[in-house]
């Protein structure tokens, strides 16, 4: 177990008052019912920003090869729905940077098998031309956007502050064709003062928030140590102006659990690494040095060089680069993951294993 990992010495009272907050499914339902994660496709590393809490190439960093070569990715769709997995999430990197994105939208939309279908983008690239493709597919266009204010947008993406013109000109695309699904937000401490204004702003558009705080992410371009604040404060206020709070139905199941708020129609998730996360402590996670990660097991990410990976850190000896058997195992590690908070696993009686 890491010594430095920042939420070890939360106290026994501290840990069950969040166990006795969230509603989760136990990892025994998980298996019976055969519940299975996202399958995110991380097309390319390309980005144009450097996001402060953001690692080189963002959930692709670890990666062999920079993007994905097209037939082998169409390939391993159907593959994928062979088995059963009908939630996929395209990424990168900037998924619209990737060479063949036009070609991989048409595929999703020939395939005989209907996918769910959530895309995260910074929002920067005009992909107008893919508006109607994204509406046929009835895609969910996630817009990663810290701040609406241009001097700090330009600082926490280390770019310039006219770039977030070009994003909202993006947001307003996506919400013309209907495939505005929400808004991420990573709170900092530079933009940590400003959240409840990006409330606001989301309700122009009748769209939703997921908010995170800093992740500890491989080769980042800053130290969590340096940006990451807590967001207690932020979740008690929530709680004070929500019409209705419930769990998020993914997190339920798999990664750190979700509250939901209702604010003003608006829903406002947020995703706390001080809340712990699933992990498999007899396989994938077992003898990992960067366990307790922030994130866990969360959705399953598939890598441009052909390699299934459980998370960002680590990928396990068990895998032998036979993409359906290794997807099967790395299933098999999540529904059997545990709950882990603080110092131990809670899902087991008395915390055990």
């Amino acid at each position: 177990m890491r010594k430095d990992y920042r939420w070890i010495n939360l106290s026994k009272e501290e840990i069950d008052n969040i166990k006795k907050s969230f509603s989760i499914i136990p990892w025994e339902a998980k298996e019976y019912f055969d519940i299975k994660p996202f399958f995110s496709i991380t097309l390319t590393q390309s980005c144009p920003l450097k996001c402060k809490y953001c690692g080189e190439g963002g959930e692709c960093t670890l990666s062999k090869k920079k993007e994905h070569d097209l037939a082998i990715l169409e390939k391993r769709l159907y593959d994928i729905s062979s088995i059963g997995i009908n939630k996929i999430r395209l990424t990168g990197g900037e998924p619209f940077l990737y060479k063949d994105v036009d070609k991989i939208l048409k595929t999703i939309k020939d395939c005989d098998f209907k996918f769910f279908v959530l895309i995260n983008t910074n929002g920067i690239k005009n992909i107008r031309k893919y508006a109607r493709l994204l509406s046929d597919i009835d895609a969910k266009l996630v817009v990663h956007l810290d701040t609406i204010r241009p001097e700090l947008y330009s600082t926490i993406t280390n770019s310039s502050k006219s770039k977030l013109d070009k994003v909202c000109d993006t947001i307003n695309l996506l919400n013309d064709y209907g495939v505005l699904h929400r808004l991420n937000i990573v709170i900092s401490k530079y933009n940590k003062s400003n959240f409840f204004e990006m409330i606001n702003f989301a309700k122009k558009y009748n769209t939703n928030i997921k908010a995170f705080d800093v992740c500890e992410v491989p080769k980042a371009y800053t130290p969590k140590s340096n940006v990451w604040v807590p967001i207690d404060d932020i979740i008690q206020k929530l709680e004070e102006k929500s019409e209705k709070i419930f769990d998020h139905w993914y997190a339920q199941a798999f990664g750190t659990p979700v509250k939901i708020y209702k604010i003003d129609g608006i829903l406002v998730s947020i995703k706390y690494t001080k809340h712990g996360s699933r992990y498999n402590p007899l396989t994938y996670c077992k003898e990992c040095s960067y366990f307790p990660c922030d994130e866990g097991l969360y959705d399953i990410l598939y890598y441009p060089d052909d390699t299934v990976w459980g998370c960002r850190w680590r990928r396990p000896a068990f895998l032998n680069n036979n993409f359906l058997h290794d997807l099967t195992r790395v299933i098999k590690c999540y529904q059997r993951a545990r709950w882990f908070i603080g110092n131990k696993f809670v899902e087991d009686e008395n915390g055990k294993r």
